[in-house]
């Protein structure tokens, strides 16, 4: 008789499977070797089987450590159209679910013909339910290992070290489950991970312009929904792990320029600086002033007009915390750039970050006390040592 291997990528077959895990004895392996008849080259092979997927399933539980701790930070994944995370933990942990269908495949018993047929079609029964290593079908035995080979000893050592892995394997995924869940009915900690990761995206995201060159404010999908949720409860507790990445990496740009918009903030501002609107009035008056801290550079020859010098505007740039951000490209050609009204001519986005490194601490500190007076203020201490 063929038997059937299938488990279904749920929460449900993953608790079979704890279940299994948990139940495990070597008396099931004894009970299992006795009604298929394996002979010691067979166990031995059978022993190194187990050893070599053991180490497989090692490396899927480290895998699955670090993405337990993150994944349900995370309020947007990816493949959520295709997969629900149910389904996602079965493919992190696929080699140790596939050894265990084969090892219980191979302690069912042998049984001759074929299984009922149903519509013309054979029934396979499940190996879960059939294989002497199943719970379901275990009964007391009277001896144990003493009245068998060597080789039997370390074949049940090997298995029980296996199934032990592999339960921490399925109680990892049966955590981030359990996580997640609790996450979807409370807004408190939905709403922490959804601002957190909208602040996040806007912070670390490169390409703004051409991210946002794919939607418009007014139809983006998430925002629509958003618009169409009942409740803003409703609206993040059901958005925990069903949003695309790509889809809530626009949705934040988005949110962050429109509510730019009501405080007066033009759309790059917001982008780069997150809608900190008292240090965007700062940088624009020292914008304004920027030529009173005699930042000229070298003369083009082709317009006969001097450049910026570059290391001003990479010292500038730190001190607009732009520096490290990724955004330093965006800064320069697309704010910067634009925004000065100066009389020197511009310079590009490859000129300052080579500069980023040709000044010292004592020409930065200059520099923010140089532009604190320009602008009227007086020199504020973390700007002076940020470098």
């Amino acid at each position: 008789m063929r038997f059937n291997t299938v488990v279904e990528k749920n929460y449900d077959s993953l608790k079979m499977l704890i279940d299994e895990a948990t139940a495990f004895d070597q008396e099931h392996v004894l009970n299992g070797l006795e009604a298929r008849h394996y002979n010691v080259d067979e166990i031995e092979m059978l022993e190194a089987h187990v050893r070599e997927h053991r180490g497989m399933l090692e490396k899927e539980i480290a895998s699955l450590k670090k993405f337990a701790v993150d994944f349900n930070r995370q309020y947007a994944t990816n493949n959520n159209q295709c997969f629900d995370t149910a389904r996602q933990l079965f493919y992190r942990i696929r080699s140790g679910v596939a050894e265990t269908k084969k090892l219980y495949k191979r302690f069912c018993s042998i049984r001759r013909g074929r299984g009922p047929l149903r519509e013309g079609v054979e029934q396979r029964p499940s190996v879960f339910r059939h294989s002497m290593l199943a719970t379901s079908l275990q009964s007391p035995r009277i001896f144990g290992l003493e009245g068998y080979d060597e080789s039997v000893g370390r074949l049940c050592q090997e298995m029980e070290q296996f199934f032990t892995r592999l339960l921490c394997g399925l109680m990892l995924c049966r955590d981030v489950l359990q996580r997640e869940a609790i996450i979807r009915h409370d807004f408190t900690l939905a709403k922490d991970i959804y601002d957190t990761c909208c602040q996040k995206e806007v912070s670390h995201s490169r390409g703004m312009m051409a991210i946002l060159a794919q939607v418009k404010p007014d139809n983006d999908d998430l925002t629509l929904r958003k618009i169409r949720a009942r409740s803003i409860q409703d609206f993040v507790c059901q958005g925990f792990h069903t949003v695309d990445r790509d889809c809530f990496q626009r949705h934040a740009l988005i949110q962050v320029i429109n509510e730019g918009q009501r405080n007066g903030l033009t759309e790059m501002e917001s982008l780069l600086w997150n809608n900190n609107q008292p240090f965007v009035m700062k940088v624009r008056a020292a914008m304004a002033h920027f030529d009173a801290l005699s930042p000229k550079g070298y003369k083009d020859g082709s317009t006969g007009r001097h450049k910026l010098s570059a290391k001003y505007v990479a010292m500038f740039m730190q001190w607009c915390n732009i520096t490290g951000s990724g955004k330093e490209k965006q800064f320069v050609e697309d704010y910067f750039n634009k925004e000065y009204r100066g009389k020197y001519q511009c310079i590009s986005s490859t000129s300052v970050n080579t500069a980023k490194t040709k000044y010292t601490k004592m020409e930065y500190q200059h520099f923010c006390s140089h532009l604190a007076e320009a602008i009227g203020e007086t020199t504020n201490e973390e700007q002076r040592q940020a470098m």
